[in-house]
């Protein structure tokens, strides 16, 4: 999961988008983390349908994660704090939809983000990757230690 993970990241600065196109992995990791944590989600979830969403406990969400095998994660990598992250609810969903992203890029060259990520995405072979994810996970065991 975590190469995949990191493969997202890397081919980010691929947009044709002046916003990521000089930016470090970190600077990108943290975009996915603190503002583009939904959209990040929404393309994992493309790849891999069967993910759960899940959000931060508390009244205002603030992050959202998904989990696979059972572990959380983010793009930061596996989520530690498991006990503060609650499934996503239907009406969590909506207000992500409606409150999370960043404006300026919402759309890159008038596509919306996500849509052009996966764009990108689908142009590096990923099917011998999203195929082992699959796998791991069909085995229950996790690719990371």
């Amino acid at each position: 999961m975590l190469g995949f993970i990191e493969c997202i990241i890397d081919s980010t600065t691929d947009l044709k988008s002046d916003y990521f196109y000089y930016s470090r992995f970190e600077q990108i990791q943290s975009f996915y983390t603190y503002g583009g944590c939904y959209e990040f989600v929404k393309i994992v979830k493309h790849f891999l349908p069967d993910i759960k969403i899940f959000v931060n406990k508390g009244r205002e969400i603030k992050h959202c994660v998904f989990s696979y095998n059972n572990i959380l994660y983010d793009a930061n990598g596996e989520i530690k704090e498991v006990d503060d992250y609650r499934i996503a609810t239907k009406e969590d969903i909506e207000y992500m939809e409606r409150n999370f992203g960043k404006d300026e890029v919402r759309y890159i060259n008038g596509v919306p983000f996500v849509e052009a990520m996966i764009q990108i995405l689908n142009y590096c072979n990923l099917d011998s990757t999203i195929d082992r994810i699959k796998n791991e996970n069909e085995k229950g065991t996790s690719i990371h230690h």
